[in-house]
């Protein structure tokens, strides 16, 4: 963001001449509560860069591709469902539901479902200088480690 200012400030002539105020105007304005940030897949981020094109144009540029500065490109969003994230564990006939958040963090982006043996093995340290191993006496070879307290 802040090379496109300094480019647009650069690019400009007469009396709108690289300036300490023109510069901070842009930034003031791409900076503001009124464009929340600019986030990715956002209407505010779609208005900054219009903003920096039509800046760019008004100072004369020429696009470096084609006859737009604006360069599409494929973009994935994630929106988690924080209430609804859940991580339901089934063993021999047992359920057990952890919630986001409270049982566990991070997020999946889809529902699936995972047959697998898992083993609980604390946080999974080996630390022999400390004479400490979560592995000790536990059989891990083949299975997938999980640690639920954190």
């Amino acid at each position: 963001m802040i090379f496109c200012l300094c480019a647009l400030a650069l690019a400009q002539t007469g009396a709108d001449a690289v300036s300490a105020r023109r510069l901070r105007a842009d930034l003031e304005f791409l900076c503001s509560n009124a464009l929340e940030g600019r986030a990715s897949l956002s209407r505010s981020a779609d208005v900054a860069a219009l903003y920096i094109a039509a800046e760019f144009q008004r100072a004369g540029l020429k696009p470096a591709a084609g006859n737009t500065f604006l360069q599409q490109f494929p973009l994935v969003a994630y929106a988690p469902d924080p209430p609804g994230a859940r991580l339901t564990l089934r063993r021999h006939g047992k359920t057990a539901e952890l919630h986001r958040g409270t049982d566990f963090r991070g997020g999946f982006w889809r529902a699936m479902t995972i047959n697998a043996p898992v083993v609980f093995v604390g946080y999974g340290i080996t630390a022999p200088e400390y004479e400490y191993d979560d592995y000790s006496g536990v059989d891990a070879r083949g299975k997938d480690c999980a640690d639920l307290r954190s």
